[in-house]
């Protein structure tokens, strides 16, 4: 029975997926839209019927597919991990650089100032 652009309804039933079993989930096939593999989704009986929606259905790869768009190669995992070492280098050096500045600030802030201030005048 066909349902849903492109799925095919699969059986109903119990299902195994991940080492799980689940009870009322009804599986739905499609062949994958680069290695034209079917892949497989599972939902409850009433998005199966139309009742309610799912967004598995906007799937179009299997998961293998999914995930490779989001994979590097190893050339571009060298140079992000490269570009963030050399930004903790150049972080590290502000953060140092910064804490000497708030180090020779100090003696301007208000306390230390008015401190200051306070000894230079005799009748104190």
């Amino acid at each position: 029975m066909k349902s849903r652009d492109g799925w095919e309804r699969g059986i109903d039933g119990p299902q195994v997926i991940k080492g799980k079993t689940y009870r009322n989930l009804v599986e739905f096939k499609r062949p994958c839209s680069i290695c034209g593999d079917a892949f497989s989704i599972f939902v409850t009986n009433k998005i199966a019927c139309g009742v309610a929606d799912s967004n598995a259905f906007g799937l179009r790869n299997c998961e293998e597919h999914r995930r490779s768009r989001t994979r590097t190669d190893g050339n571009e995992l060298v140079l992000l991990r490269s570009a963030n070492a050399t930004m903790k280098e150049e972080l590290d050096c502000s953060y140092a650089r910064e804490q000497e500045l708030r180090v020779r600030l100090a003696k301007y802030e208000l306390p230390a100032a008015m401190q200051a201030a306070a000894t230079k005048f005799p009748w104190e």
